[in-house]
C-alpha cells in the first residue's frame, strides 16, 4: 500500500514538473502586447524553429499594423521554410510594393532621404527586382553622384538584362565617369531591347560626335529626331554633325 502510494506521488510530481516546464516555456504575448513585443516574440520563435508560434505572432503584428514590413517579410520567411513559395512570394511582393509606393511618393514630394530609405527597403525585400535599385540610381545621377549611381544601376541591369531603361541609365552613368566604350555598349543594348529608346540614340550621337565620327553622329541624331520630332538636342546635334560632313 505504501509502495503504491509512493508510486502515485512520484507520478503526480512528474506531471506537476511537466506542467510547470510547459507553462514556463509558454511566452505567448498577452492580448495587449505592443507591435515591437509581437515582432520580438515572432522572431525568437522563428529562430527556435517554432513556426506555428512565429506565424501567429507575425499575423497579430500585421493585424495591429497592416504596413509592417518586418511582419510581412517575417511571414515570407516562415512560408519559405514551410515550402509555401506562393505565399512567401505574396508577402514579399506586398512589402516591396508598399515601400516602393512610399519611395515614389517621397521622391515626388522632394524628400530624397525618405525616398532613398524606402527604395532601399524595397530593394532588400526583393533583391532580384530591378525597379528599386533603378530609382536609387536615378536619384544619385540627379545628384551628380555617378560613381555611386553605377552600383545601383548595375544591379538593376543584372536583375533584368532585358530592361531597356536600366541599360540606358547605366550607359549615362558610365558616360559620366568616362567609361565611354562601356557606355556605348550599354546604349546599344538598350536600343536592341527598345528600338525607340530616343535617349540612347542621343547619347550615342554625343559619343560619336566626341570622336569626330560625324556620319555616325548624324545618323543617330537623325534617328532620335524621327522618334521625337520636338527634341532640340537631336535637332542641334544633327545640325552640328551635318556641318562637318
Amino acid at each position: 500500500m505504501i509502495r503504491r502510494n509512493s508510486s502515485h506521488i512520484r507520478a503526480l510530481l512528474f506531471c506537476a514538473i511537466g506542467l510547470f516546464l510547459a507553462c514556463a516555456d509558454d511566452d505567448t504575448p498577452s492580448a495587449t502586447a505592443s507591435l515591437p513585443e509581437l515582432l520580438t516574440h515572432a522572431e525568437r520563435r522563428f529562430h527556435d524553429g517554432d513556426l506555428n508560434s512565429a506565424t501567429a505572432s507575425y499575423r497579430r503584428a500585421l493585424h495591429k499594423d497592416s504596413t509592417s514590413t518586418v511582419a510581412m517579410v517575417g511571414l515570407a520567411r516562415v512560408y519559405e521554410v514551410r515550402g509555401r513559395v506562393d505565399l512567401a512570394d505574396r508577402y514579399r511582393r506586398r512589402a516591396f510594393h508598399l515601400n516602393y509606393r512610399i519611395g515614389t511618393a517621397a521622391r515626388e514630394a522632394g524628400d530624397g532621404v525618405a525616398a532613398r530609405i524606402a527604395f532601399g527597403v524595397a530593394a532588400s525585400v526583393m533583391p532580384n527586382h530591378p525597379m528599386a535599385p533603378l530609382k536609387i540610381g536615378e536619384m544619385l545621377l540627379e545628384a551628380a553622384q555617378a560613381e555611386s549611381a553605377l552600383v545601383y544601376l548595375e544591379k538593376a541591369a543584372l536583375a533584368d538584362p532585358r530592361f531597356a531603361d536600366a541599360r540606358m541609365k547605366l550607359g549615362i552613368a558610365l558616360l559620366q565617369v568616362g567609361r565611354t566604350e562601356e557606355a556605348q555598349a550599354s546604349f546599344e543594348a538598350a536600343i536592341e531591347l527598345n528600338i525607340n529608346a530616343v535617349d540612347a540614340y542621343l547619347n550615342l550621337g554625343e559619343i560619336y560626335a566626341g570622336r569626330g565620327e560625324w556620319a555616325q553622329a548624324a545618323a543617330h541624331y537623325d534617328r532620335a529626331l524621327l522618334i521625337r520630332p520636338t527634341s532640340e538636342l537631336a535637332r542641334q546635334g544633327l545640325q552640328a554633325a551635318m556641318e562637318h560632313l
